[in-house]
């Protein structure tokens, strides 16, 4: 099952960017179109010389939505920041977050670094899979896409180094504020050519019981449910 898409996009000659988006979805039992879950979106992205600003306007699911972002160098550092309300009907429905990073050069390689907070007032403070039922915010972003988080603050860590001109290794860390649970990957990966890589590495997943990334405990199945530690590999090639 797919969506049916029409999009549109307009660079101004300032560098100026009009875009927008009508996504036209279809009731699964019916076969028809539904106005209630289509998404229209509008947004301008202008371009000064103290940084870039996003300005969008979308009616989403039933919902009116507006966002707004930043972007802009403050010295070597870049520094974004994104806000967005899901619903305007509603006072308690935010999502942003604040990212910023920085590239230098440490013992002649190429290091990227980054750190970023996300608040998601949709999600829980104290997680409770019982109540995470049909029907709710979460549970309906969640089956959507939209997130992949079930709290309400998180800090992300990430560095990448690069080892040779075909290699490099990275490192990302996710802590969840309020349980202090946490989720780990390390990752390496090598370019044979310029469509051929294999990447490789290793996620961990850690915390307390009834934490996010440590187990939560699910009233329905008696058990807890938590996030596997596992090591991938994998092999690319593109054409």
């Amino acid at each position: 099952v797919g969506d049916d898409m029409f999009h549109l996009q307009y660079l101004t000659q300032r560098g100026h960017d009009w875009q927008l988006v009508w996504v036209i979805r279809r009731d699964l039992i019916t076969g028809q179109s539904d106005a209630n879950e289509m998404t229209m979106a509008w947004k301008f992205h202008w371009v000064t010389m103290t940084g870039d600003y996003d300005l969008m306007l979308a009616r989403h699911y039933g919902q009116s939505m507006v966002g707004l972002g930043m972007a802009k160098n403050a010295g070597s550092l870049v520094i974004r920041a994104d806000l967005l309300s899901h619903d305007l009907s509603v006072q308690d429905d935010w999502l942003y977050l604040i990212n910023t990073d920085y590239t230098w050069d440490c013992f002649n390689k190429n290091c990227h670094f980054f750190i970023e907070y996300f608040h998601n007032e949709a999600g829980q403070k104290g997680i409770d899979l019982a109540t995470i039922l049909p029907g709710s915010k979460l549970y309906e972003r969640l089956n959507r896409g939209e997130l992949y988080v079930l709290g309400t603050d998180y800090l992300g860590l990430g560095l990448n180094t690069q080892l040779t001109a075909l290699s490099s290794v990275n490192l990302t860390v996710m802590w969840n504020l309020q349980d202090n649970s946490n989720f780990s990957i390390l990752g390496y990966l090598y370019e044979f050519q310029q469509n051929l890589q294999f990447q490789t590495g290793l996620m961990l997943s850690s915390g307390g019981a009834n934490t996010e990334f440590g187990g939560l405990y699910d009233s329905v199945n008696t058990d807890y449910q938590a996030s596997a530690s596992m090591v991938f590999a994998q092999l690319a090639y593109y054409f």
